[in-house]
């Protein structure tokens, strides 16, 4: 076995390795790594051959023998390891065999990238080179995730509505959590900002086609799915607390009601909205998730109707938006930004800057 992935190949096909057969190996990889250096570089970690792959067969097997797998999983773009990183991850995507697991692991590694990108950042240290290698592996798994949607859109088109919805989600909260970041430090961060924001409509606009097959698939195939979202949502929806009014708001209704034009605090505006006839507010001052609520509702009609596809479609879209609260809320307490108070402060200035005609 002169060939060193002839042996890696064999000794991957045994069940285990002695201490001795794993010295050699560790011995083999140092010297083959060393004669052998990976002229890729950072800017192509998504340019595998054979030899790249059998490597990270052997680094998995090895395990901690080497003290490699451990730290690279921690491995930023900036470090030596994030190849060993990628190429790791690459072979772990191999072993996905459904389109249920191939979706979830490419979702996963999404995050991941932006994970690696928000650590950066946070360190002003997510430069253009760092900011286009993360932004080729996140393209790379969702270039995956679409395929497979596309693939599976006749057959199972729910699965692939909800890998679309779940990855315009992870692209509008972590999109906007390092453009927050980005404006708290006043650093450029490169281009994974502004591609974030285009993947979102991007996302946006392909998803269509899903929710349109799935709104026409027969009723009685979809009624037990419906059902079963409108459950996990309602779940969803009484896990996110009701936002305290901060302000007084304004508000215009189709009477004259003294009552309600005289609140002057939201302690006396709660009774007065609760018995308020009708209360129009424009569907722009509406709070993301008082839009989760209409759809709710919306779908829920369409339930007692017996339009249970149609419904599917609107509890998916309703599940979106409350998902996307969740986890922006969740990234701004882990790495401590306020996304709507940046947003707000971004639009005043926009708003002072903006001739006036």
């Amino acid at each position: 076995m002169n060939n060193p992935f002839e042996t890696i190949k064999y000794y991957l096909d045994k069940n285990q390795m002695t201490p001795e057969e794993k010295r050699r190996m560790k011995t083999i990889l140092v010297s083959y790594v060393t004669s052998h250096p990976v002229k890729s570089g950072l800017l192509s970690p998504y340019t595998f051959r054979y030899a790249s792959l059998a490597l990270a067969s052997l680094v998995l097997v090895l395990g901690g023998s080497i003290g490699v797998t451990s730290a690279s999983y921690q491995s930023l773009p900036n470090s030596k390891l994030y190849p060993i990183k990628i190429w790791i991850e690459e072979y772990q995507a191999k072993g996905q065999k459904t389109p249920e697991a191939v979706i979830a692991f490419e979702t996963k590694r999404i995050e991941t990238r932006f994970k690696e990108a928000t650590r950066l950042a946070v360190n002003q240290q997510l430069d253009t080179t760092s900011s286009a290698v993360i932004q080729a592996g996140i393209e790379h798994s969702r270039t995956a995730i679409k395929d497979i949607a596309e693939r599976i859109q006749n057959e199972n088109p729910e699965l692939a509505l909800s890998a679309a919805s779940t990855l315009e989600t992870t692209f509008s909260s972590n999109g906007r959590i390092l453009a927050s970041i980005e404006q708290n430090t006043n650093q450029n961060i490169g281009p994974i900002v502004l591609a974030a924001q285009v993947t979102t409509k991007k996302l946006a606009t392909e998803k269509t086609k899903f929710e349109q097959i799935v709104a026409l698939k027969a009723d009685d195939t979809t009624k037990i799915s419906a059902a079963k979202r409108l459950a996990e949502v309602t779940t969803l929806l009484e896990s996110i607390p009701v936002p305290m009014l901060t302000s007084e708001p304004v508000i215009t209704t189709g009477t004259d009601s003294p009552d309600l034009l005289t609140a002057s605090s939201s302690k006396e505006l709660v009774p007065v909205l609760a018995t308020a006839a009708k209360i129009e507010v424009p569907e722009y001052e509406k709070t993301p998730r008082e839009k989760a609520v209409i759809l709710i509702e919306d779908a829920q009609v369409k339930m007692t109707a017996g339009l249970y596809s149609e419904a599917l479609v609107i509890l998916e879209k309703a599940g979106q938006i409350l998902d996307e609260i969740t986890l922006t809320k969740s990234l701004e307490k882990t790495y401590q930004v306020d996304v709507t108070a940046t947003e707000k402060a971004q639009l005043l200035l926009l708003q002072s800057t903006t001739p006036r005609e």
